[in-house]
């Protein structure tokens, strides 16, 4: 196959990765040599420089240095890394054969009808270092399995026209959820899964009647494309686990019955491929890596993360000092990127169905964090207690409303708020605009 099928031939990209150091500071890694550690460390010590304040100190290099090289399983800090990597890592990538480092996570390969969802590394690493079960021998990222010769569009050409050689097979449009005619389906891609339907409209080429089966059901793979089960990895010792809920007293098996049988149907097929697989090659305790056919290789290591940390509030809609009050949301936010370990991915399937098995129900899903309230509940999250009543003195004029534990100022005139921006100028640079160019139209209006 050549990359001129491919919609992401030209947006390949390897993905960088984060550390996670104490004080509230993080770094990013891109690559395991001496120099680019060396420069994270840098980076990490200059940044954090910038940011001193009660809860994040100063960072020095060289104890970034020992950090990195600790959360990477090297024993004996910096010092002993640069020969553990002359002498064990790079002839351990020698033997087998990573040669590249290159983006394993993007499909190459794809059109349209495709699981909406892309593994992650923090994914990844949390599956294998956290699962608490074996670490498997490989996992399906798909990035370069070829959809567009399989499942690709098979949704559109199966339910969204009308193909006599499609329903000559009696693959019918998709039109009502029922286990007889998924039963249907089933039987037609065991009974015909060699045969082959030729020149199919819109480009599409040649496709298996097995393929045109799970593309009918692609936009059922999305619940089940995950790494809670072993749908995506080797040996698949537990099946597939839906990532579907529903309150407790809600009698519906039919949509988990599709999904369940369309995403094993996929387990299947993808198995018949080598593309779209990653091999697992563990370093050692902290550092695992993964393998593309082709000598392509990434990494992951143990409690690493896929993105950097937004202090702000909001993702940085308010800074915090805008605030009037510290807010519990961002605490919870902070300690969960730089504190906990874990595979979130589980957690938060397992906060999800306990809210739904204890009674829950869409209508009284709790408006702050579902994941929050689950490490609550499971004593792991320790919530800070602010006190916040009408005789609690607070900065700014701000006053309690009554019955509840908001704090508001009275209102300001126009002419007080414009009083305001003067003072204080820096406002405008980080607020978010209200509208897409409101900051430019305000430079022309300058």
């Amino acid at each position: 196959m050549n990359n001129s099928t491919s919609i992401n031939s030209n947006k390949v990209h390897v993905q960088s990765s984060f550390l996670v150091f104490d004080d509230y500071h993080f770094a990013e890694l891109k690559d395991l040599s001496p120099e680019s550690i060396k420069l994270t460390a840098k980076n990490v010590s200059d940044n954090s420089k910038k940011h001193v304040n009660d809860n994040r100190k100063k960072l020095k290099k060289t104890t970034a240095l020992n950090r990195i090289a600790s959360t990477l399983g090297v024993k004996g800090g910096f010092a002993s890394y640069s020969k553990v990597y002359e002498d064990e890592i790079l002839p351990f990538m020698d033997k087998h054969n990573l040669v590249k480092k290159d983006d394993l996570f993007t499909f190459r390969y794809a059109k349209l009808g495709m699981p909406v969802k892309k593994i992650s590394y923090q994914q990844i690493s949390e599956r294998l270092f956290f699962n608490g079960g074996k670490i498997p021998k490989k996992i399906f990222t798909g990035y370069n399995f070829p959809f567009d010769n399989t499942f690709s569009d098979g949704h559109y050409l199966v339910n969204a026209s009308e193909i006599k050689e499609i329903r000559d097979f009696g693959i019918e449009r998709k039109t009502v959820f029922a286990k007889s005619l998924t039963d249907k389906d089933l039987l037609i891609a065991e009974k015909f899964r060699d045969a082959t339907i030729e020149d199919l409209p819109f480009g599409c080429g040649n496709r298996k009647v097995i393929d045109l089966v799970i593309g009918k059901y692609s936009f059922d793979l999305d619940s089940g494309f995950n790494l809670i089960g072993d749908l995506l990895v080797e040996p698949n010792n537990y099946g597939v686990e839906l990532q579907l809920y529903s309150p407790k007293d809600y009698d519906c098996e039919i949509e988990p019955y599709i999904a369940t049988k369309a995403c094993e149907l996929f387990g299947e097929r993808i198995r018949e491929f080598s593309e779209g697989w990653l091999e697992i090659i563990s370093f050692n305790d902290n550092l695992i890596f993964l393998k593309g056919a082709n000598g392509e290789y990434d990494f992951v290591f143990k409690n690493m993360r896929d993105k950097p940390f937004v202090f702000n509030y909001h993702n940085g809609a308010l800074k915090l000092k805008d605030l009037p009050t510290c807010i519990n949301d961002y605490d919870f936010a902070r300690w969960y990127y730089f504190n906990y370990q874990g595979q979130r991915e589980l957690d938060e399937h397992h906060a999800e169905q306990l809210h739904y098995q204890s009674g829950g129900t869409a209508s009284n899903y709790p408006d702050y964090s579902l994941l929050e309230a689950f490490y609550v509940e499971n004593e792991t999250y320790p919530p800070k207690s602010y006190i916040n009543s009408a005789s609690t003195p607070v900065l700014n004029e701000f006053k309690a409303v009554a019955n509840t534990n908001i704090f508001v100022t009275d209102l300001v005139t126009i002419a007080e708020f414009e009083e305001f921006i003067k003072a204080n100028t820096e406002y405008y640079k980080y607020r978010k605009e209200s509208f897409p160019g409101e900051k430019k139209k305000e430079k022309q209006q300058e």
